[in-house]
């Protein structure tokens, strides 16, 4: 547990989200910082959280049930209300259902106080989904928090370091299927072996048919192999060039026939009908299945940005919104 007495500025939010903060450390910020700590358990994220200053962020609105029912692991949330509520506010609402597996995203499993919580990077729409997501258990009331998911806050750029999550942009050395599925790609210069795993899906198959010289930009997870020292998880990759690019002689402009180099800018001659004349080769791009864009894992982390999604970056709402805002809640508790 952590309480707050003087300035905390944002380096020991940006530290913990982007890297790893050993328990002393929390504990020595916390005494500089005037920031009373009671115990050991949960106190550096609570003090990441009072950091908390995004340039972008989205939101999360929780549910929680009455005290009586906390001890139950089963909620009771009608699957087809939440694929509806997503429907209806897609692409403002993110990460609720997963429509492989066929299941709610938005419930706890545990014995806790939470019924259901959903994402999203509009107010309104969330606070819509009170009104459209059925549910059989008992709303005691119902919160919203401004948070960093979905919104990319953990990725450094060309960081090399483990359990750092990196973006690194890079050409294609070769590309191994290993059995199994997984694919195994190997970068120019000093850079980690990227790994897909074949639970990424989509990511996977485009990881498949890539190539030497592709210039692509991943971003992964960076961890420790005994195998290849160094690997980095893809979570999703950018494909920004694909190689197969030939150039060839140019086609005889007189008969159409087949033409020989007579030497660097001395020109071309045809060998069916041996006029001679000045061009330049032609440029072919090598047909390929897969296409300039970006993929990623059909499973990420709650960090991670949906490709759709566009989080907020205004500064918030202002004390009268608030104000607003805490009496709809306020009375969606109390009509419940």
């Amino acid at each position: 547990m952590a309480l707050v007495r003087g300035h905390v500025d944002d380096w020991f939010y940006e530290k913990a989200v982007k890297d790893v903060i050993p328990l002393n450390l929390a504990q020595e910020y916390a005494k500089k910082h005037n920031i009373l700590i009671r115990g050991d358990r949960g106190i550096i994220g609570s003090i990441a959280t009072i950091s908390f200053k995004p340039k972008e962020f989205t939101y999360e609105l929780i549910t929680y049930r009455p005290p009586e029912e906390w001890n139950k692991n089963k909620r009771d949330i009608d699957p087809q209300s939440v694929i509806k509520y997503e429907e209806q506010f897609f692409p403002y609402v993110f990460a609720n259902f997963d429509y492989i597996k066929n299941k709610v995203l938005i419930a706890p499993h545990g014995n806790d106080p939470v019924l259901y919580g959903i994402r999203g990077a509009n107010i309104d729409s969330l606070l819509k989904g009170l009104e459209i997501i059925n549910t059989k258990d008992k709303i005691e009331m119902a919160m919203l928090f401004k948070t960093n998911q979905g919104t990319d806050a953990h990725v450094l750029l060309n960081s090399h370091y483990f359990y750092q999550t990196s973006e690194i942009t890079a050409k294609v050395e070769s590309v191994e299927i290993k059995e199994g599925g997984d694919v195994l790609i190997k970068l120019n210069e000093n850079n980690p072996v990227i790994i897909v795993y074949k639970e990424t899906g989509e990511l996977n198959t485009a990881a498949k048919l890539l190539q030497k010289g592709d210039l692509i930009k991943v971003v992964g997870a960076i961890k420790p192999s005994v195998l290849y020292g160094k690997i980095m998880e893809a979570e999703r990759i950018e494909i920004l060039e694909l190689s197969g690019i030939e150039k060839r002689n140019p086609k005889c402009p007189k008969c159409n026939g087949p033409t020989e180099s007579l030497g660097r800018n001395k020109g071309f001659r045809c060998k069916k009908c041996g006029y001679r004349f000045f061009g330049e080769k032609e440029t072919l791009q090598r047909e390929r299945q897969l296409g300039l864009g970006i993929y990623q894992t059909r499973y990420y982390r709650h960090l991670t940005k949906p490709l759709f999604l566009q989080p907020t970056t205004s500064q918030g709402l202002n004390q009268e919104e608030i104000n607003k805002l805490v009496i709809k809640l306020l009375n969606y508790s109390k009509n419940i």
